[in-house]
């Protein structure tokens, strides 16, 4: 698999993570960074069907399609596994966000902080939309699902099983689009291939859109650190 970014193996030191990457706004692609967590565990498809079957989670074309005006569909994730994941046709893809993230059973095993970012001061991250600054979204779609190009703050990425295909564009080629298909310009865009186990680091305002190239389950999280403070 390839990667046009800085790819390390396994979790970054947490100084060099805090000095190399989060201080100076650059992605990193963490292979196998997340290949021990206990997720690998609880979110295999019969633990997810057993353990949170009657979870609500909701789905759209795009992640929050509901909040761009587009069609977003309510399900339990057993209704979406067994009907419509990779069946009928179905694109759509869940992104479902747990409020405080610390709380929703479904998000039990996500380290909070991962060890990568075990040794950046608390005082130095800030909470979205003073909410918790780990604000976990769990997302599942099969092949040829994905997220469009867009941007937000400081965000990890861990895939838990599957492969997805990344876009990302430097801020000063950033761009926000619901066009599912329109994945920034192809001279200008960073692919990266992430496989199940690694984490990818985003900085904020850097472009990125996603392309599922089999079933993908995994966990988002977006946060701010105070860059004025470095």
């Amino acid at each position: 698999s390839t990667c046009g970014i800085e790819v390390v193996d396994g979790e970054v030191d947490p100084l060099r993570f805090f000095g190399d990457f989060l201080a100076n706004g650059k992605p990193v692609l963490m292979r196998g960074a997340a290949g021990k967590w206990g997720l690998r565990r609880l979110w295999k498809k019969q633990a997810l069907l057993r353990e949170h079957g009657g979870t609500a989670v909701e789905g759209g074309a795009i992640p929050y399609a509901g909040l761009f005006g587009m069609k977003s569909t309510k399900y339990t994730l057993k209704e979406y596994i067994t009907n419509h994941l990779n069946k009928n046709g179905s694109t759509d893809y869940i992104f479902h966000s747990f409020g405080d993230g610390t709380t929703a059973p479904l998000l039990t095993g996500i380290p909070q902080p991962p060890a990568f970012l075990s040794r950046t001061p608390t005082s130095m991250l800030r909470t979205v939309n003073s909410e918790a600054i780990f604000k976990g979204q769990f997302y599942l779609g099969g092949a040829a699902t994905g997220a469009p190009m867009h941007l937000h703050s400081d965000a990890w990425n861990a895939l838990i099983y599957g492969c997805k295909t990344w876009f990302l564009t430097p801020p000063t080629d950033s761009v926000f689009t619901t066009n599912k298909t329109y994945r920034g310009d192809e001279k200008k865009v960073i692919k990266c291939t992430q496989n199940g186990g690694d984490v990818m680091y985003v900085p904020p305002e850097w472009g990125h859109a996603t392309w599922n190239e089999e079933t993908c389950v995994g966990v988002a999280v977006e946060f701010r650190f105070a860059r004025n403070f470095v």
